[in-house]
């Protein structure tokens, strides 16, 4: 596993990163991977929870619709 050492796009608090995302989830790592803990809202947190826990299921189970 790669890391790498990025800032964050908001506050430029260095922030340590993989290069790849660890469940194939690489759109949400655009996304949100140079984005530090605190400079992530409250939306974009639910945002970001919902979309993980539904890459998750997709690659690696059945989701609750299927189960």
């Amino acid at each position: 596993m790669k890391l790498l050492e990025v800032k964050c796009k908001r506050c430029g608090q260095a922030l340590l990163t993989t290069a790849k995302s660890l469940h194939g989830l690489d759109t949400l790592k655009a996304a949100f991977g140079a984005l530090c803990e605190q400079c992530v809202t409250p939306d974009e947190r639910y945002a970001l929870n919902r979309a993980i826990g539904e890459g998750i299921a997709r690659v690696y189970g059945k989701t609750e619709k299927e189960a």
